[in-house]
């Protein structure tokens, strides 16, 4: 059995403000006790971003937490866990908290969740100078975010800066279920309006932006030198994100590919939001980004 995340993670903050922008602009922290300290293990930092089509105002930074126990195997690499909340686009009909015009939280839109990423990103280097030893995960939109973080188009258009401070890019990034090609997206889910009405609420409803916006355009090759593994984990049981983003995120990659980065398609179990609801899959995805990063350096 494993344990439970408060023993392997016994240390945490939470709502830590990232920024005073929206009470969004939070994340959580939490901290592994270190008995046995391995001179030769690097520790790297673990910063997830959560899903919800952008606007889902029931999935928060806390979706971490079920993966936290099943890490426990890894803390002699694990220096720390940070799970970010970022504001939401609008979500007016949502049936139990519907957004309001007049909440700049739940009022977003592209690419203000990047903004909010790279800030939160900036924030904990700033506190914790782990620089780039650190890996990016995200779940669904949140995938879509850890890929936007490193593929060049945002990094020169928003704040990229925070004081005197750059943002240092991941060393390796686990997208799972991710969305990586918003107008395949759309034609995959054509049938299915609620696909549409999340996708204008969060990026407009311009092709040409969505197609901007799309992790499938990144320029990593350029954007992101110092990449060593991007993990994508997807399973056969998803029924809100097909395979065909993995492999349109898949193919771009290796059009992209750079020396010293390796890529991997992974293979995982249960539907979209079981991955994160159960945390073991999600904590394999994990493992297997510690585990290349450990080949690699």
């Amino acid at each position: 059995m494993a344990p439970s995340s408060s023993e392997a993670f016994p240390t945490r903050e939470y709502d830590v403000p990232y920024s005073s922008l929206t009470r969004l602009n939070t994340l959580d922290i939490y901290t592994p006790e270190r008995r046995d300290i391995v001179p030769e293990n690097p520790l790297y930092w673990l910063i997830y971003i959560h899903g919800g089509a952008w606007r889902d105002p029931t999935k928060t930074s806390r979706t971490v937490e079920a993966t936290l126990p099943h890490l426990a195997g890894q803390l002699e690499c694990i220096a720390g866990v940070a799970s970010l909340n970022y504001r939401l686009s609008a979500y007016p009909n949502h049936a139990t908290d519907p957004s309001s015009d007049d909440d700049p939280a739940r009022h977003a839109r592209h690419p203000k969740h990047v903004e909010d990423i790279i800030t939160a990103v900036t924030w904990l280097q700033h506190r914790y100078q782990f620089g780039e030893r650190f890996i990016m995960v995200g779940h669904s939109a949140g995938a879509t975010l850890a890929l936007q973080l490193c593929m060049g188009n945002w990094l020169s258009k928003v704040s990229a800066t925070q004081g005197e401070q750059t943002v240092a890019l991941p060393l390796a990034v686990v997208g799972v279920a991710g969305i990586y090609d918003l107008e395949a997206l759309l034609e995959s889910f054509s049938h299915i309006p609620l696909y549409r009405q999340f996708i204008e609420a969060a990026f407009g409803g311009r092709r040409a932006d969505w197609r901007e916006a799309s992790p499938v355009v990144g320029r990593f090759c350029t954007a992101w030198p110092n990449a060593k593994a991007v993990v994508l984990a997807h399973s056969q049981d998803d029924e809100l994100v097909d395979f065909l983003q993995t492999e349109r995120m898949s193919d771009h990659l290796w059009k992209e590919k750079r020396p010293g980065r390796r890529d991997v398609v992974l293979s995982l179990k249960g539907k979209h939001d079981q991955i994160w609801q159960d945390g073991t899959e999600m904590a394999r995805a994990i493992s297997t980004a510690l585990r290349m990063l450990k080949e690699a350096l």
